[in-house]
């Protein structure tokens, strides 16, 4: 077995393989996080950032290629008219680093970096919404609009 298939859940120390419990593997985040072969533990509020951001990532990618949104960062927006892959490149290096750091931190001062990390959690996912919502809202306002029907169009189309 591969080492990194080899985690046993934090509470419990049992292991278990990820494909055995679910196809992403992320079942024991609920109960405290995933220990890892080498006994480190993997922090829930790790995963659901990381979650978050590779979220963002595809969800970004996905409203720009499939719907010809806009990227709301005019930094990240600059770099997206660079191209898709320095787009994404600086878009995992914006995260990534952060995580690990983060991860780094929690070993030290564990209650107070877990806090912090729920506190950017919840506001991660407000400035996305608002974010989202406020430079994309002419968009979204066409996607959702019902086509226009003008009582005077039904008499000619019915040729009164």
């Amino acid at each position: 077995m591969p080492a990194s298939a080899r985690i046993s859940d934090v509470r419990s120390g049992r292991p278990f393989r990820l494909w055995h419990h679910h196809p992403l593997g992320i079942c024991p985040v609920a109960q405290g996080g995933l220990r890892l072969e080498n006994g480190s533990v993997l922090a829930r509020e790790t995963i659901i950032l990381s979650l978050l951001c590779f979220g963002d990532l595809f969800h970004t990618v996905y409203l720009i290629q499939v719907h010809g949104w806009s990227e709301g960062n005019p930094l990240m927006a600059a770099v997206l008219a660079a191209g898709l892959l320095p787009f994404i490149l600086v878009k995992l290096l914006s995260f990534m680093p952060a995580l690990i750091l983060a991860e780094w931190c929690r070993r030290r001062r564990p209650g107070c970096i877990e806090r912090v990390m729920r506190v950017v959690a919840v506001l991660y996912v407000a400035i996305y919404a608002v974010g989202l919502l406020g430079i994309n809202a002419p968009a979204i306002r066409e996607a959702v609009r019902p086509p226009f029907h003008s009582p005077t169009a039904a008499v000619v189309e019915r040729g009164g």
